[in-house]
């Protein structure tokens, strides 16, 4: 996963990609942290419209 997320040369630090491996296998099967992965999960109403969606008005 690092390999992946760093391929243009720049540094994310471990701690930011095991938070993230901990979010996407927290239920016990991979989710997509996309905007239909997150909006699955029992999250709070601000974190779902805020998630990748630009709200129209």
């Amino acid at each position: 996963m690092n390999h992946v997320i760093s391929f243009d040369g720049s540094y994310v630090n471990y701690r930011h990609l095991a938070l993230l491996c901990d979010v996407m296998t927290a239920k016990g099967h991979l989710m997509a942290i996309t905007r239909h992965g997150i909006n699955r999960q029992e999250t709070g109403a601000l974190a779902r419209c805020s998630f990748e969606e630009t709200v129209s008005t």
